[in-house]
């Protein structure tokens, strides 16, 4: 691989901008509290990243996360680079949640590495990493600056802990709209004991399965342990680690005709390479013929095991082999994940 680029000078710095609104918030680090749902290790890194408001530049640009940055990576180039990355990067080493929350000077490389992991997203949660395009671009390759998610706002703003601000390592109220590429979510519940993490997810809409056809059932509700296992599209259920899941479903399939056949599968994926190109069907790991009742409905339950990780993806599938339609009228399901 290529060594890492130095990250580039930002037109226009990397201040508050004249669409954020207000800067309506002190930088005291205790006057804001985390939310008791956030994670404890995204609770430490936030803690760290406080520790850190106020800290300001050198008059050549030196820092101290630049000059440890150069020291891990045995380039000098980074001492007097930009270093809003480099100081979530120490961030991350100082809270042991480097494995999780990536080390990267490069914002552009640093969101690819979540997306790659199925961990980008573009809704914030606490503890998250914004990435921003000051320009208003839409793709990975724009990005120049990089927050720490520390509050979420009512009112959609949300409240950020950013280095390399005028210099400095401040807080910021930001508006999204406009300016925010997607968010990074780390997966921070996988540096915990070995609790199970749930997740339950609803399709909340009916969908239509094709005569001699196959769909993956689309998810619209999430409700879990933490967020980032519902992927933007839905149909998927995403890890960032090695995990054991156990899954259950219940299925409740409308408009067959008295005891034909629909089989129902968890299955793994693999998601594409590239953008338009087919997702790739591994296995069904768990496979189940059910028959239509008298009235021409189907109320499925599916459990199982399998091993998933950070490359691969879960779905829900209905298989119908019939000369028609059928509609999945409502979908439910619950899994755990436990770490190898």
């Amino acid at each position: 691989m290529a060594p890492e680029p130095l990250p580039p000078q930002v037109p226009g710095g990397t201040g508050p901008r004249p669409e954020d609104g207000p800067q309506d918030v002190s930088q005291d680090p205790g006057s804001i509290s985390i939310e008791a749902t956030v994670p404890p290790a995204a609770k430490k890194m936030i803690e760290v990243a406080r520790s850190q408001l106020g800290y300001h530049e050198a008059a050549d640009g030196h820092t101290k996360y630049g000059q440890w940055y150069a020291d891990r990576h045995h380039d000098p180039g980074f001492e007097n680079a930009n270093w809003c990355d480099m100081g979530l990067s120490w961030c991350a080493w100082k809270a042991a949640a480097g494995s999780v929350v990536g080390e990267y000077a490069y914002t552009p490389w640093h969101a690819q590495w979540f997306d790659d992991q199925g961990r980008w997203g573009t809704r914030p949660h606490v503890g998250d990493l914004v990435f921003y395009d000051w320009e208003g671009g839409h793709s990975i390759s724009g990005i120049d600056h990089i927050g720490l998610v520390e509050e979420l706002r009512s009112d959609g703003r949300i409240v950020t802990i950013e280095f390399n601000t005028s210099d400095a390592v401040m807080r910021r109220v930001r508006t999204p709209a406009g300016i925010v590429v997607g968010y990074g979510s780390p997966d921070y519940k996988s540096l915990e004991d070995d609790m199970a993490e749930v997740v339950s997810l609803g399709a909340g809409e009916k969908q239509n399965v094709p005569a001699s056809n196959d769909i993956s059932i689309k998810f619209r509700k999430e409700y879990s342990d933490s967020h980032g296992h519902h992927s933007p599209d839905g149909y998927s259920i995403i890890v960032g680690s090695s995990v054991w899941a156990v899954c259950d479903a219940i299925v409740q399939l409308t408009g067959l005709k008295a005891n034909d056949p629909v089989d129902v599968a968890w299955s793994r994926m693999k998601a594409p390479a590239k953008d338009g190109d087919p997702w790739t069907l591994l296995d069904d790991a768990w496979r189940t013929p059910f028959r239509a009742a008298p009235d021409g409905t189907i109320r499925a339950q599916l459990g199982g095991q399998l091993g998933l990780d950070k490359d691969t993806r879960m779905r829900l599938r209905v298989y119908n082999p019939n000369a028609y339609p059928v509609t999945v009228a409502s979908a439910l399901a619950k899994v755990a994940f436990l770490k190898y």
